[in-house]
């Protein structure tokens, strides 16, 4: 285990796995802390505008010992590609499906947090 600034333990680099993904033409991102003896279904937790799958690493040293962590930089957001206007929250929500899929999930708890 690292220490972060904080002091805080971070996940052993061999539990993380960055990702990049592409959905219909858009390049994205995630990251999976994994968990080996979860107690709980996987948590993805999904940010607002002016955060990325980064934003959520200082929770991870309470999250990850109870469950595997997902967080992701959706097309739009973060590291992701832009992604113009006219594409909305069926488009996003298809996204999120399809990393679900691609990382071989299983059913997962959501959480979302904004600013705003």
């Amino acid at each position: 285990m690292t220490t972060q600034r904080n002091g805080s333990a971070s996940p052993p680099p061999e539990q993380v796995e960055e990702r990049t993904l592409t959905f219909e033409g858009f390049t994205y991102g995630c990251r999976v802390v994994h968990q080996s003896a979860p107690r709980t279904a996987p948590l993805l937790l999904l940010g607002g505008s002016s955060q990325n799958r980064h934003s959520w690493q200082v929770h991870e040293k309470w999250l990850a010992p109870l469950c595997t962590v997902i967080t992701v930089d959706l097309p739009g957001y973060g590291s992701a590609d832009f992604l113009p206007a006219h594409y909305g929250i069926d488009f996003l929500a298809a996204a999120v499906q399809h990393m679900l899929v691609e990382t071989g999930m299983p059913p997962v708890n959501l959480f979302g947090g904004c600013f705003g």
